[in-house]
């Protein structure tokens, strides 16, 4: 290729080498049969929740039932979470840092992604961030304060109706399918609480303890939470029976602030980066020890 190269270079003039190299390049890809490289990748100046479904990047993560979270902005790759690795997922921010606006673009993903088994969404409102005109649009089961007790009962119909052919399944099988596999025929259900102070406050004992027991109980039924929190509000509700179950520190979201802003998450964030704040709209997703720094998307 060099020796080619440096013939079609040997031209009297620069428009003449120019024309003859554009020519030799045309042949030889036209003769090459090998991988072609990937485009450099790069973080786009907006994310939004119609760019990552119209994107052939985070397509398989869509395929596979991943829920798109936002692109790595060290190495710009796309970043998703898998519902299988949890049960509750907390996304926590200080005021503005966008935590809202993520869960909306998390519907909108998630409502016009999985259509093999349509994935039912629930959302339990807080009545001051307009999350019920984005949860209208979604098509999902919308409720404020005054429905939040409401709304419980017809969520843990669905879980008894689950676990009653779960239970029926144990019985019956010979181990050729495993549990995961046969539940796999529902679609996920996904419930979004913003916030967990105000539903906490809002919501009667007895829905918050059905909560608690959800969480606890239904890994296996294909239904998984989202909670907005924030850090500097958790401490009157860290010695309730809840609270464990969600902000365990296990795996989650951190917007904009600080590391060092929050004590629910233990990821080995180098010291050197803990100090570092970032605006809204930029995150650590934590999962075990490990974290990456991302760009979520609106919606």
């Amino acid at each position: 290729m060099e020796y080619q190269t440096a013939l079609a270079a040997d031209e009297d003039n620069e428009a003449a080498r120019s024309h003859a190299l554009q020519v030799l390049y045309k042949k030889m890809a036209g003769s090459y049969k090998g991988r072609k490289p990937r485009a450099i990748p790069v973080v786009p100046p907006q994310l939004s929740a119609g760019g990552i479904l119209a994107s052939d990047a985070f397509a398989p993560f869509l395929e596979s039932e991943l829920i798109p979270i936002g692109i790595d902005l060290t190495d710009a790759e796309p970043v998703a979470i898998d519902p299988s690795d949890f049960v509750a997922y907390p996304i926590l921010g200080h005021q503005f840092s966008g935590k809202t606006t993520l869960i909306m673009a998390l519907m909108k993903i998630i409502s016009e992604s999985q259509t093999d088994a349509p994935s039912r969404i629930w959302v339990f409102d807080n009545m001051q961030r307009g999350l019920r005109q984005t949860a209208l649009k979604t098509g999902v089961h919308y409720t404020d304060a005054d429905g939040f007790d409401r709304q419980m009962l017809g969520l843990v119909e669905i879980l008894q109706k689950r676990y009653a052919d779960l239970k029926d399944f144990r019985s019956k099988s010979g181990g050729i399918e495993t549990e995961a596999d046969y539940m796999r025929k529902y679609g996920y259900v996904y419930v979004f609480v913003d916030d967990f102070e105000f539903f906490f406050e809002k919501a009667s004992n007895d829905t918050v303890d059905k909560m608690r027991v959800n969480i606890k109980d239904t890994g296996a039924l294909r239904v998984k939470y989202f909670f907005t929190a924030t850090p500097a509000l958790l401490g009157p509700y860290n010695k309730q029976a809840i609270y464990s179950y969600i902000f365990n520190g296990k795996s989650g979201i951190l917007l904009g602030g600080r590391f060092d802003s929050q004590t629910v998450f233990k990821a080995n964030v180098p010291m050197n980066q803990r100090g570092a704040a970032y605006n809204a709209g930029t995150a650590y997703v934590i999962r075990n020890n490990d974290y990456k720094i991302i760009k979520t998307p609106t919606v």
